[in-house]
């Protein structure tokens, strides 16, 4: 079964729906939900931390394999939505790609 939007951010938490009829539903319902819980979207600051992250594994010699695990888990222990598959396999596949070329880490933003 595939899932789509809310449902693939839902199932992720294992939440039902506020309602059970997706045409029916809201989006704002969605994110109320996430708000309840706790999650939030994946923003600079997370892509951030997790490329940081990701870029010391890989460094280490690290497999493609497990750095989406450890992609996942990082994501999943801040309470930050995963982003579909696809779209993480290619961030973690970028962050690979830079550390086999040697590029630094990227410069934290400045505070405030």
């Amino acid at each position: 079964m595939v899932l789509a939007g809310a449902e693939y951010d839902l199932a992720q938490v294992d939440v039902l729906p506020p309602q059970l009829d997706p045409a029916a539903r809201d989006p704002r319902d969605v994110e109320e939900v996430h708000g309840c819980l706790g999650f939030q979207r994946l923003d600079a600051k997370h892509r951030r931390l997790l490329e940081e992250h990701l870029l010391g594994l890989a460094r280490d010699g690290r497999l493609t394999e497990d750095l989406y695990r450890q992609a996942e888990t990082l994501l999943r222990e801040r309470k930050v939505i995963l982003p579909g598959q696809v779209r993480l396999e290619r961030f973690v596949a970028g962050v690979l790609v830079r550390a086999e070329a040697g590029v630094p880490s990227p410069v934290p933003d400045a505070p405030g």
